[in-house]
């Protein structure tokens, strides 16, 4: 009975070789270890880019101008993103800038829609 388990045990453990070894075969052969380090470092990569987005965003874009308060150019002044977003009645909350029921990642984005709104409005009449 005692040699019987012996030879289970050796049996599984060579299993257990054959396995480990067939497993690192099968992962060389289809890159499959290459595959891995190439997503964790694109995942390093993208997680170093979203924080600093994330730091831009934090920044208070909202009462600085988009250039400055003049243009150079024409002379004419120049609204802040905080004048615009006044005007179009643009609130930003949890990250998102809010017009109306839409929210956007992108305050550019929420203008533009704000824009196109108020022209669809002007030409209803």
């Amino acid at each position: 009975m005692g040699d019987i388990i012996l030879v289970l045990f050796i049996a599984l453990g060579i299993l257990i070789v054959i396995f480990l070894v067939l497993r690192e075969m099968v992962c060389w052969y289809w890159k499959i270890n290459d595959i891995v380090s190439l997503l964790k470092s694109i995942e390093a990569k993208l997680s170093i880019n979203y924080n600093q987005s994330r730091e831009i965003l934090a920044h208070d874009y909202k009462k600085e101008p988009i250039n400055s308060n003049t243009n150079n150019y024409t002379g004419t002044t120049i609204e802040t993103e905080s004048d615009l977003m006044k005007k179009y009645g643009i609130t930003y909350e949890d990250d998102k800038y809010i017009y109306k029921t839409y929210k956007y990642d992108v305050l550019e984005n929420a203008i533009n829609y704000a824009k196109l709104c108020e022209e669809r409005e002007r030409s209803k009449y």
